[in-house]
């Protein structure tokens, strides 16, 4: 895949070993084909959940923004 340097950002990044685990088992259990694809996946995911007013509390939890 050719990489557009207007319409793409690349970032490295460190990520704790069990986030990372976290990351590779949802990658499997897709069936995605690049670490990067899951990884950009769980990220939309992650931004659609806060807009639609969810939150992750310290504990892991997903909740309302409001509880």
């Amino acid at each position: 895949m050719a990489i557009n340097p207007e319409t793409t950002v690349r970032k490295i990044v460190s990520i704790p070993r069990e986030l990372w685990d976290g990351i590779s088992d949802y990658r499997f259990d897709q069936r995605m084909n690049t670490e990067a694809e899951a990884i950009r996946r769980l990220l939309q995911l992650g931004l659609a959940a806060q807009k639609a007013g969810y939150a992750v509390k310290a504990t892991g939890e997903i909740c309302k923004k409001d509880e």
